[in-house]
């Protein structure tokens, strides 16, 4: 599968024994919170926000009201399979028409998740607010999304981007599993920004 070749490829390729681009997010912006970056040389976030509930203050969220986020979340504890049916193919994004071999493995992926460990770390991130770290981060950052709806939309994305200092944003075929859906682009464009790409 291109997209298991690939992330390998950049995990080796940076010196990393895994690539995580998702909720890895909390801890890249808790530790900038905390520590600054004098020890990080760039960053990469891949479709995520460090609040995910919108309010009065925040319109970069992914929850647009505390109504919606508790409904999605009563969903998910009350019909695991039901919600795992409806969220794995948003995840590809809106209209896409998903490689069928990547989209049985990502099923079989988040499907095997244990529902009560899968909650427990969406109301987590929920009440997660990480904002007190985008001032002190002062590294090159690249911020990637999907260009079909799913998750973090370009807006949401570019006004994150604008909080920092030296960050770009790039786009990718596909919804929040971009890296995925557009692998090898993902990856050249990810190598190129790190330093290491070969082209």
């Amino acid at each position: 599968m291109q997209y298991i070749d690939a992330e390998f490829a950049v995990g080796q390729e940076v010196g990393m024994p895994q690539f995580i681009t998702d909720d890895g997010v909390n801890v890249v912006f808790s530790y900038a919170e905390q520590f600054g970056c004098d020890a990080i040389d760039r960053i990469v976030l891949a479709d995520n926000t460090p609040k995910m509930l919108c309010d009065a203050d925040w319109k970069y969220g992914v929850f647009p009201d505390y109504q919606s986020m508790v409904a999605g979340f009563s969903f998910m504890a009350s019909d695991w399979n039901t919600y795992v049916s409806g969220a794995v193919p948003s995840f590809f994004g809106e209209g896409a028409e998903p490689d069928r071999e990547e989209f049985d493995w990502v099923m079989s992926r988040f499907s095997d998740n244990d529902p009560g460990i899968i909650l427990t770390m969406f109301v987590n991130n929920s009440t997660f607010d990480a904002r007190g770290g985008l001032p002190r981060i002062n590294v090159p950052v690249l911020l990637t999304h999907g260009t079909l709806p799913s998750y973090c939309t370009k807006d949401i994305m570019e006004g994150i981007a604008g909080l920092m200092e030296n960050s770009r944003v790039e786009e990718f075929y596909g919804g929040h599993l971009h890296m995925i859906q557009d692998a090898a682009h993902f990856n050249n464009v990810v190598l190129d920004f790190l330093g290491q790409s070969d082209q």
